[in-house]
């Protein structure tokens, strides 16, 4: 996708087809994609977890392993896209590889 050079604000609905916001019905996000594979950093500073290298896979986060694709409605703020909430329990389990002895 081509960024664009126009300095002029482009006429509403010209932009590419964007799914409403499950929360508000917005049609305005903001998507935000970090492809880093192995340099990625993720924290969960309230269980203790910290961890360079793929993301775990099943933390809510979308996207994951090769890095976040995360897509917010800029109406209400809503992640649009993964899957909340996530408990304790299944972050503890799905982040278990990185706590192994190597």
């Amino acid at each position: 996708m081509a960024i664009s050079q126009s300095n002029t604000l482009p006429e509403s609905g010209t932009s590419a087809a964007v799914s409403p916001c499950p929360c508000c019905g917005s049609n305005r996000e903001i998507s935000v994609f970090a492809k880093a594979c192995n340099s990625n950093f993720t924290s969960i500073p309230h269980l203790g977890i910290e961890h360079f290298g793929y993301m775990p896979s099943e933390v809510g986060v979308p996207g994951c392993s090769d890095g976040p694709e995360i897509h917010v409605c800029l109406d209400c703020g809503r992640i649009k896209n993964g899957k909340y909430p996530v408990s304790d329990e299944q972050l503890w389990k799905e982040t278990a590889y990185l706590r192994e002895e190597v």
